[in-house]
C-alpha cells in the first residue's frame, strides 16, 4: 500500500480531527510510513537535542563529584579571593599593595582580630587567608584550626613578626599552608603566596633559618618567670607586686636579674629575648 507523503501530512495535521489524525497516525506506522522527511527532520534533531541534555547533565554530575568548589573566573581569568586578618590596618593594606601587582586578585574583606577573621571566612569562604600570628580575640593558629573546618578549601598563609622556633614548627606541625615572618620581602611573600594558592606548603627562608637556630638556654627561678610574665602584659612595679604579693623593690629586683641573665638593657629587648628563648608566647605580649 502507497500513501502519498504530501496528502498524508495534510490528513493527519490539518483536514482530520484529532482523534482520527491519531488513528491514522497509528496505521501509517504500522504499514511503514515514517512521515515526511521534514518530519524525519525535526524528529532526528530533537533526538540529538535530547541527547546532548542529557550528555551535559551527565558532565554536570561527573564534574560534581570531584570538583568540590568551580573556579571563579571573571571573563576569561580566574579570580583569586584573598581575606585579609591583622590587627595592625597599615600591614593589611601593605600585604594587599604587594597582592596587587599579581593578576587576578580580589580582597573580599580585612579584618582585624581573630573572631572577625573566622566570620568572615566562614561566610566569605576564600581562596586564601593570611592571618596574622598575634591577634587580640584569637590568635592566627586558633582561627587556622576554627576555620577550616568551615571552610576546609581555603588555603592559609600565616605572618608573624615575633615568632620563636617553637612557635614555626607549632605552626608548619599543625597543617598551616604558608609560614613567613613580617621581616620578609614584598618579593618573598608574594612568591610565597603563590606557591600556596598553587597548593604547596611553603615556609620562607627566614621561617626556616629560625627553626634551625640553637635555642637560647636562659634558667629561671618560678618568681622570676612570674616577674618577667607580669612584664609582658605591662604591669609596672607597683602593679606586679600587688598581683604577686610582693613588695615593688622585690619586683624591681628580680627585672634587674632578669635583664642581667639575658644580656640586656631595656624592657622592649627583655620581652623580645623571652620570646626568642621560648619562655613567653608573643600572644601574651599587648
Amino acid at each position: 500500500m502507497h500513501f502519498d507523503p504530501f496528502w498524508v501530512d495534510q490528513i493527519r495535521y490539518r483536514h482530520l480531527p484529532f482523534g482520527v489524525g491519531g488513528v491514522f497516525k497509528v496505521l501509517a506506522e504500522y504499514f511503514g510510513f515514517r512521515g515526511t522527511r521534514h518530519d524525519q527532520r525535526t524528529a532526528l534533531l530533537g533526538s540529538r537535542r535530547r541527547g546532548e541534555e542529557r550528555h551535559d547533565e551527565s558532565k554536570d554530575s561527573k564534574r560534581a563529584g570531584y570538583e568540590r568548589r568551580p573556579p571563579r573566573r571573571s571573563g576569561t581569568q580566574t579570580v583569586t579571593r584573598v581575606l585579609l586578618a591583622d590587627d595592625h590596618a597599615f600591614v593589611s593594606w601593605g600585604v594587599a599593595k604587594a597582592l596587587s601587582t599579581l593578576d587576578g586578585i580580589d580582597i573580599v574583606g580585612s579584618v582585624t582580630n581573630g573572631i572577625e577573621a573566622i566570620v568572615a571566612i566562614r561566610k566569605s569562604k576564600p581562596d586564601c587567608a593570611i592571618l596574622d600570628y598575634n591577634m587580640p580575640g584569637a590568635n592566627g593558629l586558633e582561627v587556622f584550626l576554627e576555620s577550616k573546618r568551615w571552610s576546609p578549601e581555603t588555603r592559609f598563609i600565616l605572618l608573624t613578626g615575633t615568632a620563636t622556633p617553637q612557635t614555626i614548627s607549632t605552626l608548619v606541625e599543625a597543617g598551616v599552608h604558608g609560614v613567613c615572618l613580617k621581616d620578609g620581602t614584598e618579593t618573598e611573600i608574594v612568591e610565597l603566596f603563590r606557591q600556596v594558592c598553587a597548593g604547596r606548603t611553603v615556609v620562607s627562608a627566614s621561617a626556616r633559618r629560625m627553626m634551625k637556630a640553637p635555642a637560647v638556654s636562659v634558667a629561671l627561678t618560678e618568681r622570676e618567670l612570674a616577674v618577667l610574665q607580669a612584664v609582658a602584659r605591662g604591669h609596672t612595679n607597683a602593679s606586679a607586686a600587688e598581683t604577686l604579693g610582693v613588695s615593688p623593690k622585690t619586683v624591681d629586683s628580680h627585672r634587674t636579674n632578669l635583664m642581667r641573665k639575658f644580656g640586656v638593657n631595656s624592657t622592649a629587648s627583655l620581652l623580645l629575648a623571652a620570646v626568642n628563648a621560648g619562655l613567653l608566647d608573643p600572644a601574651s605580649i599587648r
